[in-house]
């Protein structure tokens, strides 16, 4: 199984969805190693600290307000500058079977 994330809260461990997401991924791994997971990062954010081994990161780019954190959380993502200016449902992007918007 291969589940999306939203990172839109990992630089955020203060709060309650950058809490929780700081703790699911790790303890996914501890209980699925074999769980394929991928975190989309919000432009604000497109390289993240202290990931669990093995998650894979797509930054996206777009706008970083609350405008560009609903888009995220409804899973439609642009992805980077170096692919094409297209807007895309996040489960379409690398196959992934589950979308799961830590906040919503």
């Amino acid at each position: 199984m291969h589940i999306a994330f939203n990172g839109w809260f990992w630089d955020q461990p203060n709060t309650g969805s950058g809490q929780y997401i700081r703790y699911l991924l790790p303890n996914l791994r501890r209980v699925a190693p074999d769980l394929q997971m991928t975190v989309i990062m919000p432009p604000h954010n497109p390289a993240p600290t202290n990931l669990p081994p093995n998650v894979n990161i797509i930054p996206t780019r777009g706008g970083s307000g609350n405008l560009g954190k609903v888009l995220l959380n409804s899973g439609v993502i642009r992805k980077p500058s170096s692919a094409p200016a297209r807007t895309l449902p996040m489960c379409r992007i690398g196959g992934r079977r589950c979308h799961h918007p830590p906040d919503w």
